[in-house]
C-alpha cells in the first residue's frame, strides 16, 4: 500500500524545506494515510492503472517528487529566474539538462558547425568546390552523417555530481516550467 503523508500548511505561505534530519524524523513520527486511490474499486480505475499498476503507481510518485523539488528550489531561486528570461531561459536549462543526459549515457553530439560555416563561405565566394548543385548537395550529405549520432558505441559514464535519474528529474520540472510560462501563468 502507498502511503502519502498529510502535513497541515494552509496557514504558510512557502512550505518549510526540511532537512534530512527533519525529513528522517517526519518518516518515523508522522501518521501515514492511504493514498487516496487505494480504496478505489478496479472498476474505478483507468485500464493503464490495472495492467501497470507498479509504473502507474511510480509515476504518481515522481510527480510528487518533482512538486517537493519545485517548491525546494523556487523557494530558493524565485520566479524571478524565469521571468527574466521567459521561454528561452528554460529552454537553455533543458539543453543543458538534456546535454548531461545524452553525456552520461556515452553519447555525444558532433560539432558540424565548421563545416557548414565552410560550406556557407564556399557558396558565398562561388569557390570551386562547390561548382554545382550535385557538389553542394554531396558536401550537405556529408555533414548530415557527421552529425548524426552513433547509439551503438554509446558507453554510460558514473555522474560524479548530480545523478543520472535528478537529470531526468529536472528535466520533467523544467517541461512544466516552460509550459506555464508559455501560459503566462509562472510567476503568479
Amino acid at each position: 500500500m502507498t502511503e502519502t503523508r498529510v502535513i497541515n500548511t494552509s496557514n504558510q505561505v512557502n512550505p518549510p524545506t526540511l532537512t534530512k534530519e527533519q525529513e528522517k524524523w517526519v518518516d518515523e513520527n508522522l501518521p501515514k494515510v492511504p493514498h487516496p486511490t487505494e480504496d478505489i474499486c478496479d472498476e474505478f480505475k483507468h485500464p493503464t492503472e490495472l495492467r501497470f499498476p507498479i509504473q502507474t503507481e511510480a509515476f504518481r510518485e515522481l510527480i510528487e517528487k518533482m512538486y517537493r523539488i519545485h517548491l525546494e528550489k523556487n523557494q530558493d531561486y524565485s520566479p524571478a529566474n524565469i521571468l527574466v528570461t521567459g521561454e528561452v531561459g528554460v529552454l537553455v536549462r533543458v539543453w543543458d539538462k538534456l546535454a548531461r543526459i545524452f553525456n552520461l549515457n556515452g553519447l555525444m553530439f558532433p560539432s558540424v558547425k565548421p563545416e557548414i560555416e565552410q560550406l556557407i563561405e564556399d557558396i558565398e565566394t562561388n569557390s570551386p568546390k562547390v561548382d554545382d548543385t550535385r557538389m553542394i548537395l554531396e558536401r550537405l550529405d556529408e555533414i548530415v552523417k557527421k552529425s548524426s549520432l552513433d547509439f551503438s558505441k554509446a558507453k554510460k559514464k558514473e555522474a560524479s555530481n548530480e545523478s543520472l535519474e535528478d537529470s531526468w528529474l529536472d528535466l520533467a520540472v523544467y517541461a512544466i516550467i516552460g509550459y506555464l510560462e508559455n501560459k503566462r501563468k509562472w510567476g503568479k
